[in-house]
């Protein structure tokens, strides 16, 4: 144990100016945040669909609940600091294809639209973005794709095919928008890409496309989340650790896999050179463009799943357990490893492994050990520092052990036969 804080004590320097702290406690599952300026946030509660806001950065909450109760929320939208957006629905309540929308910076919210695409097989809305108040596009089910120009008073299709499946929306300027695409192949693979328009969606190009194997129908490869930080350069993430980069407008994307290959779903440039992204369950950062990430220190422990970074003094994330923030963005270690390994004694054997997996090397016994699929799921968690894991239980297939501690995060890779 003596090895181990001395070890804690050496790292800690290296998180000390970019620690994320818990702001609020998610106490009733909440699903999505969106933030409309510095200082006002907004969360709203997966299933309840109630809403929660705060006007002074997360240190006191009001909450209400609104007229859509039992509908899933899945995304929302500040396109200026007054006005937001929010969408989901789901097909066991009430509700379905719910939209609402805010005009005094998340405090009260009003139903724009409900129950009214439901002929189209579509009963959830799970991606909106907008380009600014009354310009936006939607996403939802079996490829519904929708577009108002006038704040959700009226809304028009924009393509209907329904092999369509589009996972991501962002608007860069007038008329150009980027969306993520997913589609599965007669040769049982999935396509995604990344498409472009000019002109508010009436013609579309494909600026990044590339195919894997639909493994027993489960789509791991996906356009999660777009983001252009200016004119020039921009990046996205998704599934099984893809990140792409783009230099060029968006024409063509650089492509590279992060490891261990998870489901990178949260993405927050600040610059073109610092930015954010989740991996391996926790927050990383990179300071020169993507080309070297660093684990950074969340605490309590926990599974991120969004970051919104305004600039560098006021970033949040959403995970698990509830709402974070960063203190200060700090400054990049000087090893610059692309992966933080803390806890190096750490091993762990058989791999491939059968039943049991053995850890050796001394732990703290305040770690947190985590198993995450392919997609980033955290399929199995152990209450307290173990030797000896059982991993029966879990399917054949790739995974990732998660071990995290005051100290940092460590990621190993094994196969479960």
């Amino acid at each position: 144990m003596k090895r181990i804080v001395f070890l804690i004590a050496l790292l800690v320097p290296q998180f000390i100016h970019c620690q994320w702290n818990l702001l609020r406690y998610n106490n009733d599952q909440q699903s999505i945040m969106a933030l409309a300026d510095t200082n006002n946030l907004v969360a709203i509660t997966s299933g309840s669909a109630r809403f929660h806001y705060s006007s002074n950065q997360g240190k006191t909450w009001s909450s209400f609940q609104s007229q859509f109760e039992y509908s899933w929320f899945s995304d929302a939208h500040f396109p200026s600091d007054n006005v937001g957006y929010a969408c989901g629905g789901t097909a066991f309540g009430n509700y379905s294809n719910v939209i609402v929308k805010t005009t005094d910076k998340g405090q009260t919210w009003d139903s724009v639209s409900a129950n009214q695409f439901w002929q189209t097989g579509s009963m959830t809305l799970h991606k909106l973005h907008f380009f600014n108040n009354d310009t936006g596009m939607l996403a939802g089910e079996v490829g519904l794709f929708l577009r108002t120009f006038d704040g959700g008073v009226t809304f028009e299709k924009v393509d209907s095919t329904v092999s369509r499946n589009v996972n991501e929306i962002h608007f860069t300027e007038k008329g150009k928008v980027f969306i993520g695409v997913q589609k599965v192949l007669p040769t049982a693979e999935v396509r995604y890409t990344i498409e472009l328009s000019n002109d508010f969606g009436n013609t579309w190009q494909t600026v990044y496309s590339d195919t894997m194997s639909n493994t027993n129908g489960i789509d791991h490869r996906t356009i999660n989340k777009i983001q252009m930080v200016n004119a020039v350069v921009g990046y996205a993430v998704g599934g099984n650790g893809l990140f792409l980069k783009t230099e060029d407008g968006g024409k063509s994307w650089a492509k590279k896999i992060l490891q261990p290959e998870t489901n990178l779903t949260a993405l927050s440039f600040i610059s073109t050179e610092v930015g954010f992204i989740n991996n391996a369950g926790g927050i990383h950062i990179t300071y020169d463009g993507g080309v070297n990430w660093q684990a950074q220190k969340v605490f309590p422990l926990d599974i991120i799943y969004q970051i919104e970074a305004l600039n560098e003094r006021v970033a949040y994330a959403f995970g698990t357990d509830g709402i974070y923030k960063l203190t200060d963005i700090g400054q990049p270690n000087s090893n610059g490893l692309e992966n933080e390994t803390n806890n190096e004694a750490i091993k762990i054997f058989p791999n491939p492994v059968h039943d049991k997996l053995f850890l050796t090397g001394e732990m703290s016994r305040d770690i947190k050990i985590s198993i995450l699929n392919l997609n980033g799921q955290v399929v199995q968690q152990e209450s307290q520092a173990s030797s000896e894991i059982d991993v029966s239980a879990l399917s054949a297939g790739p995974y990732t052990l998660l071990l995290n501690d005051d100290s940092g995060a460590k990621k190993l890779s094994f196969i479960k036969q």
